[in-house]
């Protein structure tokens, strides 16, 4: 298992500054996205984005 815990993005510093941080979202979400075709060999769960709050915790489960 790896477990990522993310304090800091880009893509949340900008859309803060423009006053949009919620449409980050759409952003946070690509990662699912990407690791959808690898349930072969990984399990990704995400249990907070940094579109929500102040923490972004993710889990890889190897297979």
């Amino acid at each position: 298992m790896s477990e990522k815990e993310i304090s800091k993005c880009m893509y949340v510093e900008i859309f803060k500054y423009y006053g949009i941080r919620p449409l980050c979202k759409l952003f946070c979400n690509t990662d699912r996205i990407a690791y959808s075709g690898l349930t072969r060999h990984v399990n990704f769960v995400r249990h907070s984005d940094l579109s929500d709050g102040d923490v972004c915790f993710d889990e890889i489960f190897r297979k």
